[in-house]
């Protein structure tokens, strides 16, 4: 996969200042088919519950190729050993039902796709019944229950207690049972070990120790998970906020850079475009500048976009800027940068004439605050979506909706959401695009389907406002990474964290983003208006339940990026 940059206009900024859309960086990736996964060296872990279940594959596979090890010394020793015939007898069948079993283990655990918590429980339990019979042929009192104990310990690492501790159960009292029977006299002591020799009163505190023993293993294995997970929870904690930083950082060097070219007088200075005068620059991209203008009648500030010379040859930037022209100007809704003026399809210097704003883009909010809070950002979704819904009855999808790309309009006490830069735009209506085959937009916010270079629709724009809402609610990008494939990669095959897992969220909203961040577009909300809704009643705890099952489905078949594990 390779990549080339290309950019599109957008508003930079300092906060509280004349402000409007200047131009940012984006990214263009020329691909033909599957995102490929990127390399081993990755800047972030799997989730500790993920690592860990990986690791209890592993462990079960070694320990079910020592078991049947064991089970083949066994069947030498029934060769050099002569036994009470009885207890003989069992021992070949126990030898027939673990080995059978654990063959059965070793071949569901050298696939992880394969692997079942439940099923292994069941195997568990049957080869821990069976292996009394085992415990009988060599004596209570022999080192056979040392193997008992290790097996105790290898099932009580696994994620799930219950089976562990019935593990034991089956274990610990199936063994009582047997010694209580042999000490009592009721069950004749067929071992090849045993202990006649020893009063009741010995023989029982020769059990009791043996009983300390299993439990110390059940304890000392949950302990060693449960630390495990710990080590392995703050290391991902640690690896996740190492990489929210780099984010950070990235966002405030590029900012940095932009910001050292505003608010100094410009080549187009003073000079009058269309029925506006120039002023200083505000916004300097690949593609153009963007100027203060002032009405020369009226006065009226505005803001104005020029296409540079030096662009103006490549027929593609230039039909991008004219593009953004027709697209802005038809769509006349407050949510919505509004367009003034614009020059004519021959015009020696395009330009594009918009309505000056005052305040902050979202990139910088979530720069100065780290997270906003829930009322803050259902209002944001509210207002976002009411202009995407314009441009989606205008068969207008934006492609590049990112925190750059919203901007709260301050006017002295209304603040008003509006959506900027359409110079990537795409006319549903008639397929039209200027990126025919490429894929255009910013990594981290695009949709999968445009990841992937497919068609988009709408459903994409929703997608990159749910993830605009996920880092506006949490504090950290639901996408993150080094290199351009591994984000890209990262969007059309994983789940982002868990958004209650990052900041104190109502569970709900974990639903609706679970939804609105779905890979396939048709698990998505139809529009605008569904989102928000579903969002709005999430926060006040009304979500519909419909909604809940929806979300949980999703969620079963491409789990968030951590689960909780359980002790």
């Amino acid at each position: 996969m390779g990549g080339t940059v290309g950019l599109a206009l957008k508003r930079v900024s300092s906060r509280n200042t004349s402000t409007h859309p200047g131009e940012t960086a984006q990214t263009r990736v020329l691909t033909s088919g599957d995102l490929t996964p990127p390399s081993l060296s990755t800047s972030t872990l799997d989730a500790p519950s993920e690592a860990l279940d990986a690791e209890e594959v592993a462990r079960l596979h070694t320990w079910a190729k020592m078991v049947i090890g064991l089970c083949v010394i066994g069947v030498a020793l029934l060769l050099l050993v002569r036994g009470d015939p009885i207890a003989t007898r069992l021992f070949v069948g126990t030898l027939a039902v673990v080995a059978l079993c654990y063959s059965w283990l070793h071949w569901v655990t050298s696939r992880r796709d394969r692997y079942n918590p439940r099923t292994i429980h069941l195997a568990s339990q049957i080869t821990g019944l069976a292996s009394h019979a085992a415990a009988y042929y060599f004596g209570l009192f022999s080192p056979y229950p040392a193997i008992v104990g290790i097996g105790i310990y290898v099932y009580s690492l696994g994620n799930n207690f219950r089976y562990a501790f019935l593990n034991y159960f089956t274990m610990a009292v199936g063994h009582a049972v047997l010694s209580g029977l042999i000490i009592t006299g009721q069950l004749a002591d067929r071992g090849l070990i045993h202990a006649d020799y020893l009063r009741p009163r010995e023989q029982i505190v020769l059990q009791l120790c043996v009983q300390s023993v299993f439990l110390i293993a059940l304890l000392l294995g949950r302990m060693s998970r449960s630390r495990s997970s710990e080590i392995l929870s703050r290391m991902e904690r640690a690896v996740r906020e190492v990489a929210h930083r780099e984010a950070l950082l990235s966002e405030a060097r590029l900012e940095l850079d932009r910001a050292k070219w505003f608010g100094g007088p410009g080549r187009y200075t003073d000079h009058v475009c269309g029925s506006f005068v120039l002023g200083p620059i505000i916004g300097r991209g690949a593609m153009g500048e963007v100027y203060a203008a002032e009405h020369i009648d009226s006065g009226r500030a505005a803001a104005v976009k020029l296409l540079q010379r030096s662009v103006q040859a490549d027929t593609e930037q230039l039909s991008r800027f004219l593009r953004e022209a027709e697209i802005a100007s038809s769509l006349n809704v407050d949510n919505v940068v509004r367009v003034l003026e614009t020059s004519t399809p021959d015009a020696p210097l395009p330009y594009l004439v918009m309505e000056r704003l005052q305040g902050e883009d979202l990139a910088q909010c979530l720069r100065e605050r780290g997270s906003l809070p829930v009322p803050n950002v259902v209002e944001l979704v509210r207002q976002i979506t009411t202009g995407l819904e314009a441009a989606r009855r205008a068969d207008i999808v934006h492609r590049d909706l990112k925190p750059h790309n919203l901007f709260l309009h301050k006017q002295g006490k209304r603040r008003v959401w509006k959506i900027l830069d359409f110079g990537v735009s795409k006319l549903s209506s008639d397929g039209n695009t200027l990126t025919e085959g490429d894929v255009i937009g910013t990594p981290a916010y695009m949709a999968p389907e445009q990841a992937r270079g497919h068609e988009v629709d709408h459903r994409a724009d929703l997608y990159s406002l749910a993830i605009i809402t996920y880092r506006s609610l949490t504090g950290h990008a639901a996408f993150s990474g080094k290199q351009v494939p591994e984000v890209l990669y990262s969007v059309v095959h994983r789940m982002p964290i868990r958004p209650s897992r990052l900041a104190k969220l109502p569970t709900d909203i974990d639903a609706v983003l679970a939804i609105a961040m779905a890979k396939d577009p048709a698990d998505r909300f139809a529009n605008g208006r569904e989102l928000y809704n579903a969002l709005a009643n999430a926060a006040s705890g009304k979500l519909d339940e419909q909604i809940r099952r929806r979300a949980a489905r999703l969620v079963a078949k491409r789990p968030w990026g951590v689960e909780q594990s359980s002790f």
